[in-house]
Formats: structure tokens, C-alpha cells, sequence
């Protein structure tokens, strides 16, 4: 699935993914990201690359564990997608967790 669209909401650590977005993927790449907070931080085009893909969230969870990480997910039965994340890549470190949430992955028309 190259295009879809889904949301995406960040709840932990002291990272830049903390809120709420609308995400358009389109051939595989975030095309468009709108926040889904009143005065919300939308990134620009040029910082796109911090908002991850489906496949971008597997990589996540993969380099999460590679190391001395720990990682917590569930997945969607439907469509086989991360649904929820907590990524903790140094456990004895502080703030450095990432927790994601998302939903209403819809795939959409090229």
C-alpha cells in the first residue's frame, strides 16, 4: 500500500512527535501533514522525514530492539499495521521514549 492516509498522535518522551496529525502518504513518501491540535506544530515539507511511514513505524520498531531496547506494540488484525508503539531505545536513559498511536489508516486512489 504506497497511498494511504491515517493519523498520527505522539504521547511520551521529549521529542518533536508529541500532538496529533492528519498524514497523506503518496507513493510510499508523507506528502502532507496537517495537525488535528488547535495551534498544533505542522511540520514543514522540508521536515516531513520526522513524520513516519507504515513501513518507516516497522523500522522504528526494528532498531528499537536491535540494541539494548525495548519495544511494546500491537498491531492491526485488518491491515497488519502498527497500531500502537512504545519505543524505549536506552532504557536507563530519560525522555528518550517515542509513544505512538495510530489510526484510520485509509488506503487511498494514486
Amino acid at each position: 500500500m504506497a497511498d494511504y492516509s491515517y493519523v498520527l498522535e505522539g504521547t511520551c518522551g521529549e521529542q518533536q512527535l508529541v500532538g496529533r496529525w492528519a498524514v497523506r502518504v503518496t507513493g510510499g513518501a508523507v506528502a502532507e501533514v496537517a495537525s488535528e491540535i488547535p495551534d498544533g506544530w505542522t511540520p514543514t515539507a522540508e521536515q516531513y522525514e520526522d513524520i513516519p511511514t507504515v513501513p518507516d513505524l516497522f523500522d522504528r520498531l526494528e532498531a528499537a530492539v536491535a540494541g539494548d531496547g525495548n519495544a511494546h506494540a500491537t498491531f492491526s488484525p485488518h491491515w497488519g499495521h502498527p497500531m500502537a508503539l512504545v519505543l524505549d531505545p536506552m532504557p536507563a536513559a530519560i525522555d528518550d521514549e517515542t509513544c505512538l498511536t495510530v489510526t484510520a489508516v485509509t488506503p487511498r486512489e494514486p
